[in-house]
């Protein structure tokens, strides 16, 4: 088992609103819960991916077609980059590989 980014220092937490699609737009049917790690999918003029992150979400879990508040606890190793293309109202994708499983809106960056 991975290593959790959650319990590592150094790194840039993003809090997000977070909009899973319905399993009948994505792959995806099943909730994601605290530990999920995503791919971060920048779009627009010059996009990017961005991993190694991880989930933190205070509620129990977010299922298919829900929206909630996730806590996104990115490495150190990217911090700079999330910092320059994740400023707060910033929309992006979730996805697994390079299938989109939602949608994310930045609400604050520390």
């Amino acid at each position: 088992m991975a290593d959790s980014l959650l319990n590592r220092s150094g790194g840039i937490n993003v809090l997000a609103e977070v909009t899973l699609l319905l399993p009948s737009e994505s792959d995806r049917a099943q909730a994601i819960r605290t530990g999920y790690r995503p791919l971060c999918l920048i779009e627009g003029e010059d996009p990017v991916s961005i991993g190694m992150c991880e989930t933190r979400i205070d509620e129990e879990c977010i299922p298919a077609g829900g929206t909630g508040i996730v806590d996104l606890f990115f490495d150190e190793s990217v911090a700079s980059v999330v910092r320059a293309r994740l400023p707060v109202g910033t929309r992006f994708a979730l996805a697994e590989g390079l299938e989109k499983i939602g949608y994310a809106t930045v609400k604050a960056v520390s």
